[in-house]
């Protein structure tokens, strides 16, 4: 089986690297996937945080975006005003339109999140540097297998999610109604749900490491579907705990940082200003109006998502190389690739 970094091979241990990489080449424990995460974030840093603004920070954009054409072209009229019901179904239809420009970037920036970290994360078990150019076209290169795998996943657990809140709101307008009766949709959907719930939580543990194998060995989505579950087989609840573990880690981290960004919001000065807009603001002049406030509390999400989102994906990148480092000794490749490119440097140097 090929892929990217020729990271296949049979043999005894590896030779010593010159370039050492963020995990030892051996079967590694719960700390050790969780360390080599950690210390690829601290490296290569600057260039995931670089991926993850843009990604994410263009579709904050595109969803503002598409609030202001709506509000601008009166789309959302009579959606809280009770003397303007005819407005209410339009005012409906536009928030779905732009929900869905919202779930389609969100979709898109995430697989480029995931790809981008997948590909540092190949250089990094190596030592290797990697530059912006290059980690721009090797995530391009991989981001249609990547963004199916993560489609798949998300649709998996979404739709017990939906069920559960379709149900809600079933059951939320019942109570607003006043009549006391519940729709039989309510306990449907429920039951529903629950049945569902269960087979998408497993089947999305078991597919969790396809985007470390769509980008490391260069595979279609429904072959690195499959892979993952093999490679899953067996270790399934230690997967389970490792992404639970990461994801703890980087929401902790996340909510310090917009703890931070909240203080800052609430001091005086420019900082928590809200400048005046008038009794009727056009949506430019709102958005400018509460420009800081909105600045800051779109950063502090930015910093959320790509954090709950980086983290967890390079410490199932790390299980991903444990599972090949324990099945299919993979140590000897890892080591003859960082000794290939530690002799690509000595000639660079030496000028040969």
């Amino acid at each position: 089986m090929a892929d990217d970094t020729r990271t296949e091979g049979h043999g005894s241990a590896p030779p010593p690297c010159p370039h050492p990489g963020v995990i030892p080449w051996a079967p590694l424990s719960v700390g050790d996937i969780l360390g080599g995460a950690l210390t690829t974030m601290r490296r290569y840093g600057k260039h995931l945080l670089g991926i993850g603004v843009i990604a994410y920070g263009t579709v904050a954009v595109a969803v503002i975006a598409g609030y202001g054409i709506a509000y601008e072209a009166g789309l959302l009229n009579g959606l809280l005003d009770a003397e303007q019901p005819g407005e209410g179904p339009t005012a409906t239809l536009a928030l779905i339109g732009v929900g869905a420009i919202a779930a389609i970037g969100l979709l898109l920036a995430t697989a480029t999140v995931c790809t981008a970290s997948a590909t540092v994360l190949q250089e990094a078990i190596v030592g290797r540097p990697i530059g912006w150019a290059e980690l721009w076209h090797r995530t391009l290169e991989r981001l249609p297998s990547v963004t199916m795998t993560v489609l798949v996943s998300g649709l998996l657990l979404a739709i017990p999610a939906g069920l559960f809140g379709v149900a809600a709101l079933v059951a939320l307008f019942s109570l607003l109604e006043g009549d006391g009766k519940v729709s039989p949709l309510v306990p449907s959907a429920l039951l529903i749900a629950l049945v569902l719930a269960g087979p998408a939580f497993w089947l999305a543990v078991r597919f969790s490491l396809a985007p470390a194998v769509a980008v490391f060995e260069r595979q279609s989505a429904a072959t690195a579907l499959r892979r993952s579950s093999l490679l899953v087989r067996g270790v399934w609840w230690r997967t389970f705990g490792i992404a639970l573990l990461a994801l703890l880690v980087a929401s902790a981290v996340a909510l310090l940082l917009r703890l931070m960004l909240n203080a800052v919001r609430m001091l005086p000065g420019e900082a928590g200003e809200v400048l005046d807009t008038g009794s009727d603001p056009s949506f430019a002049a709102a958005l400018i109006g509460y420009g800081p406030l909105l600045l800051l509390g779109v950063l502090g999400q930015l910093i959320h998502q790509m954090l709950i989102t980086v983290l967890p994906q390079l410490a199932l990148g790390v299980l991903y190389v444990d599972r090949r480092l324990r099945t299919e000794q993979l140590g000897p490749a890892l080591a003859a690739a960082a000794m290939t490119r530690a002799d690509d440097t000595d000639r660079i140097r030496s000028g040969t």
